[in-house]
């Protein structure tokens, strides 16, 4: 859950008063330049819930992307319900964009589990738009940046393996956009 900072004592307040407690493996200092406080567990159900005032650590250059930007992410925020609850979520561009970025950092410090969880996403945000994301809006976004590089690698991963059908012509716009693969480095990391 991605929360403005000032308003994050409210809400871990509440989680709380739900029966939720904060559990890690990592000190509470860890948390304190983390972009989401510790996590909250809540025991009888199983849930966890992150409460985050960023997408990424500060110290990450990912979080100076402005496509990662408070008022990208404004913009690119659309108010839907959940089980009646009025949430705000991202479009499926940021979303695609945020997910692979996010994917690609588990990857490189090899310490993060549930890189599944990214690719099932894809997949679902893939099959969800129909052919109707604003990929320009996305080149653009990305152009010479590591979240081209993030998102050139998961989507041509998902090709490689015949897991989803990309364009390519989308393809090649991104692989032209990142900076960091060429053919025989792509061939190592897929």
């Amino acid at each position: 859950v991605l929360v403005e900072a000032k308003d994050q004592p409210v809400v871990e307040s509440l989680l709380f008063e739900m029966g939720f407690r904060q559990q890690s493996t990592n000190t509470a200092a860890y948390y304190l330049t983390h972009h989401h406080s510790m996590p909250f567990y809540h025991p009888p159900t199983g849930v966890w819930v992150e409460i985050h005032h960023g997408l990424f650590p500060q110290a990450n250059r990912l979080s100076a992307l402005p496509v990662f930007s408070r008022d990208n992410i404004a913009a690119e925020s659309r108010l839907c319900q959940v089980d009646g609850i009025a949430v705000k979520r991202f479009t499926p561009e940021l979303q695609i964009v945020y997910t692979a970025s996010h994917w690609a950092l588990g990857l490189i410090d090899l310490k993060h589990r549930g890189g599944l969880f990214a690719l099932l996403d894809t997949i679902f945000i893939l099959h969800g738009a129909q052919q109707g994301l604003r990929w320009k809006m996305i080149f653009d976004w990305v152009r010479n940046s590591v979240a081209a590089t993030h998102l050139y690698l998961l989507l041509s991963y998902l090709q490689n393996k015949n897991i989803v059908r990309i364009d390519q012509d989308i393809l090649r716009e991104l692989f032209d956009r990142q900076k960091s693969f060429g053919m025989t480095n792509l061939k190592i990391a897929h």
